[in-house]
């Protein structure tokens, strides 16, 4: 179960990431074969980290882009309401802060791939054209599905955390104008990609201050960013947020 628009927000943000990729890994790749292309010695992978103002000008253009993500979840919940109070709600603002935190890592990664293959190929014996190929094929957006689907598993991850993240703001809301107490109740995604963790999890349900038990973790909504790398990837999990009865 996802919140209505979301496919469209992960189609969208999956194509905004991947251009950014697109673009800065073919930096990467010129920094890294650099000394190989000019003079034959061997690609440098901490040359991924000349990189990193354009990287970081790619994450300072994707995180805002999460924002109307937020917005599908708390207008489920306050149809009627402003969302505009959505982008100054404390669980938004720092569900994207956190997102950003993990979004500026991928550096990192990509570092450690290059390396990798640098590492296997001076093992396997292969000069340095063939390590330079390793490193452009790694490296290639059109050549293989690694990098699409980086990007989509990036989207589905962002967007649905930005969206649990706006249904839980608005809860909260509503509790504050109402008066009223509120629960909240886990729903996965009902299909046969769902996780063992979050099956068991499926309608669970709790105080919104309180958060749910998911694998042995406390989670205060599906893809909240504190939890484990396993138990939000490609989360579709989403809430239904019920009014207390007494």
């Amino acid at each position: 179960m996802s919140y209505p628009g979301q496919d469209g927000e992960e189609t969208r943000l999956s194509a905004l990431v991947l251009r950014w990729l697109t673009r800065w890994l073919q930096r990467v790749l010129d920094a890294v074969l650099a000394g190989f292309r000019r003079f034959g010695i061997a690609p440098d992978p901490t040359a991924v980290y000349s990189s990193t103002p354009l990287w970081m000008e790619a994450v300072d253009d994707i995180v805002p882009e999460l924002l109307p993500a937020a917005r599908l979840g708390w207008n489920d919940v306050l149809p009627d309401s402003d969302s505009s109070l959505v982008s100054t709600d404390t669980y938004v603002v720092s569900a994207l802060a956190m997102s950003r935190n993990l979004l500026v890592r991928i550096p990192d990664e990509v570092y450690n791939l290059i390396f990798a293959e640098i590492t296997d190929g001076v093992n396997d014996g292969e000069g340095m054209r063939d390590i330079a190929a390793r490193i452009e094929r790694i490296l290639d957006v059109t050549g293989s599905e690694r990098w699409p689907s980086r990007a989509m598993t990036i989207a589905v991850t962002e967007v649905n955390r930005a969206a649990n993240a706006g249904a839980l703001a608005a809860a909260h809301q509503a509790e504050r104008d109402e008066g009223r107490r509120m629960l909240k109740r886990w729903l996965d995604s009902d299909d046969r990609r769902v996780r063992p963790e979050h099956r068991e999890a499926d309608e669970q349900t709790v105080p919104l201050g309180q958060p749910f038990q998911v694998g042995g973790f406390p989670l205060m909504f599906p893809g909240d960013p504190t939890a484990p790398p396993h138990l939000v990837i490609w989360c579709r999990c989403s809430m239904q947020i019920l009014e207390e009865r007494r």
